[in-house]
């Protein structure tokens, strides 16, 4: 039985004896940069909301009436591009390769269940924490079989900054809204 390099033909031991698991790897593959498009997809839509509350807020903070909108869109976007690229990497390199080991099939459950996730939320417009949505994927595919490989620690780094986070950010913005008023 044949099987060509985009499909992946599951049949008795004896019926696949001429295929190369390099066929599987590419269907794996393809798989898996569509499930990365999917992914981006979602967390566009959910950010999306995100940036012109930004935008929105800037506007009657400033009384900024007359504003070019579209400028306005692109600097808040800007400035999250550039986050990202300064600080995107770092948080990507923890979760593809600190938290847990992952084979591709994994990589690529834990790519479904996020864009699954995210794209629910943001169908119900909720905002979410993208990032922390992947995390929680990739922490349940550390926690899946037998070899249980994920490591603790720096989960347990992750979940103080995330609780951190919150109650620091509500004192800072108090402290400013102090300042200002």
């Amino acid at each position: 039985m044949a099987a060509s390099a985009t499909s992946l033909v599951l049949d008795r031991k004896e019926n696949c004896q001429g295929l190369s698991l390099w066929s599987w790897n590419l269907s794996l593959d393809s798989a898996h940069w569509a499930s990365s498009a999917l992914l981006s997809l979602c967390r566009g839509m959910n950010d999306a909301p995100k940036i012109w509350a930004l935008c929105f807020s800037l506007l009657a903070l400033g009384g900024m009436q007359g504003t070019n909108y579209f400028l306005l869109v692109a600097l808040v976007a800007g400035a999250m591009g550039a986050g990202s690229l300064l600080a995107g990497r770092k948080v990507s390199v923890v979760l593809a390769e600190r938290v847990t080991r992952m084979n591709p099939a994994q990589s690529l459950g834990a790519n479904l269940t996020a864009a699954l996730l995210v794209g629910a939320a943001t169908a119900f417009a909720l905002p979410v924490s993208t990032t922390h949505v992947s995390s929680g994927a990739i922490i349940g595919v550390g926690l899946e079989g037998p070899k249980k490989n994920l490591r603790w620690r720096v989960v347990g780094e992750m979940v103080s900054a995330w609780v951190v986070t919150l109650p620091l950010t509500a004192a800072v913005a108090a402290g400013f809204y102090l300042l200002l008023r």
